[in-house]
């Protein structure tokens, strides 16, 4: 789960990035002009949930093995048939940045630019009810009704 305010259009940049030991990419949230992809060593077919620049937003990811579900704002926007290892064995995971290789190989134009407010990592999938609710209760602090 995290809160940002994207603050560009600019295309090929990346919001979070887990790759493995070798730098190969598990999962990537990259993004377009006006929305964002998915990424399971390569780009995953579904609806890509959109995003207004200059507006807070609460964004969730979530998966049950098989599928991948994208959250805007408490609400399911998509889902896309990709599912990925058990993150926890992965060589990175860096936030506001796609990696070329396991924690580096860094290229400063596949950045995001975006104030982020928040993140949060859980030790579990987060139901749609629980992702609901924790938009509505931060949702104030950004100045969202």
């Amino acid at each position: 789960e995290w809160w940002c305010t994207m603050k560009s259009t600019s295309t090929g940049r990346y919001q979070q990035s887990f790759v493995n030991s070798s730098g190969g990419n598990l999962f990537i949230i990259g993004k377009d002009a006006t929305s964002f992809s998915v990424y399971n060593n390569s780009l995953v077919s579904g609806t890509a949930p959109t995003y207004t620049v200059d507006v807070p937003q609460q964004l969730v990811i979530t998966s049950n093995g098989s599928n991948t579900y994208f959250y805007k704002n408490g609400v399911l926007t998509s889902t896309w048939s990709a599912a990925w290892g058990d993150l926890k064995t992965t060589g990175g995971y860096i936030i506001d940045q796609e990696q070329d290789a396991a924690k580096g190989a860094f290229d400063a134009g596949q950045n995001t630019y975006a104030w982020w407010h928040a993140t949060r990592m859980y030790n579990r999938v987060l139901t749609a009810t629980e992702v609901l609710s924790n938009y509505n209760t931060l949702k104030r602090r950004f100045g969202l009704n």
